[in-house]
Parts: structure tokens; C-alpha cells; sequence
């Protein structure tokens, strides 16, 4: 098995900026407190693996129903969640981390899943910095990007640099937050509705309150607020297009569930009323 680091910048985590240093905190003090967003996903067989990472079959539209012999980028998405499902899947993954703990998960997760030696690569560093780097398995069939690019203020660049990765009829698939959304907390609300906050500009930085599932607060370890960019729904887009991609699909809700019928102020019908988070869905021609 390829061990954590088969690729490393120089000092490991690139960029000593403060959007890499709040990033840095946030995820390694949800690691420390075994959030859900750091623990490895309970997959059993390939048809688990398939229900986690494509629900609606999007996946399996552009790419088939079997990755064995496709390379793909996993983009600031660690943990032992994507990159094992993929795994079980078939593929060969290249994960990209700014956080070590994360990229330990994933090699934990891939062993205990007995994946085949040699199909994971790890790099630690930050998502900004890929577009210089030679990545082990690059041009990809697949370029996957769970949520993670709210954490720079300028996506463009990133979302350029990770189409640049793509091999001619890749598929790249980008999860961001809902632009509308993005600072809302189920406790803002007057009766069932929600009051929106902050401004729609694109690059506004957010800072809000977790919702309850994100970690056990009876712990008693500071967690760091996530410090979030707003990036709209045009320059999502247009960014995306502009990297010389073709959109062929958008979701509006992806990965949390959705219950109008809860009581309001509860995180399902938060999310029934207002998802957090939407998918892109485009390819290289």
C-alpha cells in the first residue's frame, strides 16, 4: 500500500497564509473530536460504497457502472469517506489534503478495506498550490470535489487548476454551499421560515454557529468555527465553463437529509426548506 505522503510539497502543507492556517485548525480539531465530516464512512460492499457516492446514478450516467482501471483526483476530500467508496468501487484514488489526519484515515480506512496495494496516493498540501504539482495518476477520468471549496476566497483559480487535470472526457464534480445559504443556522427563524443572512457577494467571508451534529460539544475541545467564502451561483458556473468545461448537471441538495413534516428550527427541515449545499456536474470535452 502506498503509505501517507508518496507525495509531499516541500513543507508539507504549502502557504502560510491565514486561509490555510483557519483551515488547518478547523479540520484538525474535528479529527481530535471524531466529528462525522472526519469519520470514515461504514461501507460494507460495493452497493454501500454506490448508495454514498451516487444516490441518483449521476456517476454512473457519465462514467459506467465499474471504475476499475479509471484514476481519480479527490480533491481536499479525506477521511476514509470518498476515497474508500471509490475504492470499493474499482478506482484508483489520488487524495489531496491540506490535513495529515485526514489522509492517516484514508489509508486506515482503504487497509481495513483490503483495497488493492499501490491504487491510493496521498498529498498533503493545499488545494490552491495543485496546479504546479504532478499528481500519480493525472489526467484523470475523475475529478471529485466534496465540499471544501468555500474555504478559499477566490474558487476560480482552484476549479481552473483542477479541470487542468482532467483527461479528455473526464468528469469533474464539485460540491460547494449553497450561495443562499451559506451562514444560515437552523436556529435563524421566524416561525417555519428562515431569515437569510450576510450579503450575496461573491467572496464574502462568513464565520457561523455549527449545527449540533457537526461534534459533540460534552467533550470540552474547542473547535474552531469554520471560516467560509461565498462564492454565487454565477461564479460557480461561469468558473466552471471558463475552465473549458461543459455542465451537464446541477444538484440542489446533496448529502443531508431533508424532512419537511420536523418540527422547524430542526436541522432536516432546515435543510427540506433551505439545502446547504448543491453539486456540479460537468465534463472536458
Amino acid at each position: 500500500m502506498a503509505t501517507e505522503g508518496d507525495q509531499m510539497t516541500a513543507d508539507g502543507v504549502s502557504g502560510t497564509d491565514r486561509v490555510a492556517q483557519d483551515a488547518h485548525a478547523r479540520w484538525e480539531a474535528l479529527g481530535r473530536v471524531n466529528g462525522p465530516l472526519t469519520r470514515p464512512w461504514q461501507l460494507a460492499d460495493g452497493a454501500t460504497a454506490r448508495a454514498r457516492v451516487d444516490p441518483n446514478g449521476l456517476m454512473a450516467r457519465f462514467l459506467g457502472d465499474d471504475l476499475r482501471g479509471i484514476h481519480v483526483l479527490l480533491a481536499c476530500g479525506g477521511g476514509g469517506q470518498q476515497s474508500a467508496a471509490l475504492g470499493l468501487l474499482g478506482a484508483s484514488v489520488t487524495v489531496v489534503d491540506q490535513d495529515a489526519g485526514q489522509l492517516a484515515r484514508d489509508h486506515r480506512t482503504w487497509e481495513a478495506h483490503h483495497l488493492p496495494a499501490g491504487s491510493l496516493a496521498t498529498l498533503r498540501a493545499d488545494i490552491r498550490d495543485v496546479a504546479a504539482i504532478d499528481l500519480v495518476g493525472e489526467p484523470f477520468a475523475l475529478v471529485w470535489m466534496p465540499y471544501s471549496i468555500n474555504f478559499v476566497p477566490d474558487c476560480r483559480p482552484v476549479i481552473t487548476a483542477l479541470a487542468s487535470k482532467l483527461a479528455p472526457e473526464g468528469v469533474f464534480r464539485l460540491q460547494a454551499a449553497n450561495p443562499f445559504v451559506l451562514g444560515m443556522h437552523p436556529g435563524d427563524r421566524a416561525g417555519d421560515a428562515y431569515l437569510r443572512r450576510g450579503t450575496y457577494v461573491d467572496g464574502d467571508r462568513v464565520v457561523a454557529a455549527d449545527p449540533e451534529w457537526v461534534y459533540d460539544r460534552s467533550l470540552g475541545i474547542d473547535v474552531p468555527r469554520a471560516v467560509e467564502y461565498r462564492h454565487t451561483l454565477s461564479t460557480l458556473i461561469n468558473a466552471t465553463v471558463e475552465a473549458g468545461l461543459r455542465v451537464v448537471h446541477v444538484e440542489d441538495a446533496v448529502d443531508v437529509p431533508m424532512d419537511p413534516t420536523e418540527a422547524p428550527g430542526t436541522w432536516d427541515h432546515f435543510c427540506a426548506t433551505n439545502p446547504p449545499w448543491l453539486a456540479i456536474w460537468a465534463i472536458r470535452p
